[in-house]
This record gives C-alpha cells, structure tokens and sequence, in this order.
C-alpha cells in the first residue's frame, strides 16, 4: 500500500511530460489525475481537503449541468498538469544538496560568527532565499533542520526565530525561481514568457528579500540576552570538515546558476517549452550533480528513494492544483467567468493603480480567508483579455507573482504554512496569518507601487 502514491505520482508526472509532446496522451493522462487526486485527498490537510472537496464537487455540478463531452472532462483534469509536472521532477535538485551537506556549512557559520539574534535571522532568512530558488519547499524542513541544531546551543528558544525567518525568506524567491509552482502557474493564467518577466520578478523579489530582513532587524534587534557563546578555536579536524562544507557550497550555487541558465537559455532564445525544460534541467542537472559528488553507484537508490520518501510529499499540491485547473474549466461554463470579467473591467475602468491593487486584494485577501492562491489565479487568468485590454502581459504576470509569493506565506492552506507549522508544531493559521498579516499588508502595498511603477515604465 505504501508503494501506491508513489507510483500513482510518478505515472503521472512522465504521462504529464510526455503529454507536452503528444497531445493524443490527453485521456490516459487525464485518467491517471482521477487517480491521483483519488490518492492524495486522504494525506491533505483537513481545510485543504474541505476546499477541494467543495470546488469539485460544485465543478462537477457545472460539467453535468451543460453536459459536458468526454473530451471537456479530460481537458479540465488536465488543465494544470504542465504544472504538476514541475512539482514533481523539481524536488530531484534536493538529492545533490543532501549527498553534498553543502547547507551543514549553514551551521558551522551560525556557530562561529553570529552573535545576535537579528544575525541569526539575517543568515537564515538569506539562506531561505538563495535556497529556495532551487529547491523550493524542501528548503523548509532542510533548513530548519540544520539552523535549529545550530541555534539551540546558542539559545533557548530557535523555533519563536525559525518559524518567521525561513518563511519569508523563501517567499521572496517565489517571485522569480523558474522551478517554482508559482511561477509556472502565473505563468500559465498570464501567458507571458518567464524570461520577459524575469528582470522585474528579480527585483521585486530582492525588494521582499530586503523587507523581511527589516522586519526582522526591528523585531529581534534588542534580543541578546539568551544567547552563549563559545570563542574557542575549532581544531584542524574541524577545519577541514568545514572546508569541505564550503565545497560543497561552492558546487550547490555552480548548480543552482546552471539550473536557471540553463532553464532562461532553453525557453528564451531557443523557445523550448518551459514545462518541459524545467522537469528535464532538474533531472539532468541532478544526475551531473551527483556524478560530481561521485555518487555515480548510489544513483539508482537514490531516485528510488526519492520516489519512495519525497514524491508522497507533494500530495497536497497535486490536489490543489488539478482542483484549480478543473474549477476554472468548468467556471468557464457558467455566468461567474462573466460576472469576474465585469468586476475587472469595471476596476480597468478606474485606471491602472487600481486594478494593480484590486488583483492583489483578491489573491492576497482570498489567502486570508483560506481561499488557495492557485484558485483566484486561476480564476483571474479567465479574464486575461480584459487585463490586457489595460495592463502588458508583463506587468499582469508581475502583478501575479508578486501577490501570489504574499499569498502563499500568509495563506494558511499553502504549502510554506503547512510544512513549517509542521516543524514548528503549531497551527497553520499561527504560522501564515497570525505571524504574517502585518507583514504582508505592508509588502502587499509596497508591491502595488513597484508594480505601478513599473507599468508606468513600460508604457
């Protein structure tokens, strides 16, 4: 039995690749979502589970009142599979940043130079950061691993650090990293490049980089008194140990750069499909990574590991997904697509400020509430004529991408909730909304006049 997800997960991320290709795969691959949604329902969390029991069930009301054809079912279970494919392949990068330690290097750092707990939560929301845009989640449970064996000797308490810190740091990678499921889904609702919205995604997201460290400098700024510190010499054993880290370091950030090259060069002046570079560049720059770590024998275990203990994991996001996709096929057979277009066109009619604003209300107060941000994106991206009709598909794919990293971290259905209320035993709703309201209100804000600004620009 415990075989099954996996298996059901693994079928259907090559189907989905393979789909990219051969279009004629729809059916199977469409079944094969059935399945999976089938599997992955029982695993989710319990508002994550009420949310997509009720979309689909009220899609499937949709489908059967206009008697939908075999052919509507299929592509609506399949709306959001390009997607899920990227789920699934890109969790592959974290096999060459286990096999190396490159993050114990983390460790050594906060135990040999940090002496404040806004250094702490400056080194660790940075290595949220650069981290995230190659492994995405993983990066949560990774990193607090590591940081909280290294913290507790210095204080009494990592978690009450840990569980704002690595969060928004690795929101703010959301913005632009090519693997990540935010980015492949704005992309998709938008139908802009990735490449053309790079730059502006970068900078935005160095902008949330820098107003997470701020928050952070004026929260823990005064805290100094739990922390104890040890300044002996590390001995020539450790010394070596912790070269080798920085090694491995090293190779994490080649890969991390090849990765992203690889993936801008392939889908921009090549014109590759990002859906298909993305899964394919995770899997063959792990496979040269592990090669370098000489690791070349153990690769078969290690896939088969990965297959066995990771890919179970992305359950929760299969579900929201394929939900997503089919909901916003079947909403396209009824009156609410047009009732969202009318609401949008009457904020395009104010002029381009608010409906920059309006967009990220929606994504970001629909997060709040416990709607997913992948729903209202997908929702929104229906009416992508009437946006454009104000807004580039730049600056639309932009604005999505910067609502939706806020979304996710103060979502408390998202998967950067649920992993790290996980790790710090406390509820989601503690962990998204509660910790991160503020934050996200004043990011959200800041966010709504770069992007103006950078409409402004544009035109």
């Amino acid at each position: 039995m415990k075989w099954i997800r996996p298996v059901v997960y693994l079928a259907l991320a090559i189907l989905g690749l393979l789909l990219q290709i051969f279009p004629w795969l729809e059916l199977p691959a469409a079944a094969a979502c059935a399945v999976a949604m089938a599997v992955s329902l029982p695993y989710t969390s319990r508002g994550s589970r009420i949310l997509v029991i009720f979309l689909m069930s009220v899609s499937c009301l949709f489908m059967l009142s206009h008697g939908a054809g075999l052919s509507l079912w299929a592509k609506a279970l399949t709306d959001m599979l390009d997607v899920v494919v990227v789920v699934s392949f890109v969790p592959l990068l974290t096999l060459g940043v286990t096999e190396g330690e490159s993050l114990n290097v983390l460790g050594d750092f906060l135990g040999t130079h940090v002496k404040s707990m806004w250094g702490c939560y400056a080194v660790i929301a940075i290595a949220a950061f650069v981290v995230g845009s190659l492994i995405l989640v993983t990066t949560i449970p990774l990193l607090w691993v590591i940081s909280s064996a290294a913290l507790s000797r210095l204080m009494k308490d990592p978690d009450r650090l840990l569980v704002i810190s690595i969060p928004r740091g690795y929101s703010a990678a959301l913005v632009w990293a090519p693997a990540a499921p935010t980015v492949a889904v704005c992309l998709a609702a938008s139908q802009a490049q990735w490449l053309d919205v790079l730059p502006y995604a970068i900078g935005v997201s160095f902008v949330y980089l820098a107003l997470a460290l701020l928050s952070g400098y004026q929260r823990f700024k005064e805290e100094k008194a739990d922390l104890s510190y040890s300044d002996a010499r590390l001995s020539p054993g450790n010394e070596s140990l912790i070269a080798a880290r920085r090694k491995a370091l090293i190779q994490m950030m080649f890969f991390l750069v090849a990765f992203v090259v690889s993936v801008a060069l392939l889908t921009g002046p090549y014109g590759f499909n990002y859906y298909v570079v993305v899964p394919l560049a995770a899997l063959c720059i792990t496979l040269l990574w592990l090669v370098v770590l000489k690791r070349t024998r153990r690769i078969p275990m290690l896939l088969l590991g990965f297959a066995k203990n990771t890919l179970p994991g992305i359950g929760s996001q299969v579900a929201l997904l394929l939900t997503a996709g089919f909901f916003g096929t079947a909403m396209s057979l009824t009156p609410i697509e047009g009732w969202i277009g009318s609401l949008l066109a009457f904020f395009c009619s104010r002029g381009v400020l608010v409906i920059i604003a309006a967009l990220v209300v929606l994504i970001v107060g629909g997060a709040v509430i416990g709607i997913h941000p992948f729903i209202t994106i997908v929702v929104v991206g229906k009416s992508l004529e009437t946006l454009e009709s104000v807004l580039p598909i730049t600056v639309v794919a932009l604005t999505l991408l910067s609502a939706s990293s806020i979304g996710f971290l103060i979502s408390p259905l998202s998967a950067t909730a649920l992993v790290t209320s996980a790790m710090a035993h406390l509820s989601s709703f503690v962990v998204g909304p509660r910790n991160n309201l503020v934050y996200g209100i004043i990011a959200s804000s800041l966010m709504v006049a770069i992007v103006y600004a950078v409409s402004q620009w544009m035109a």
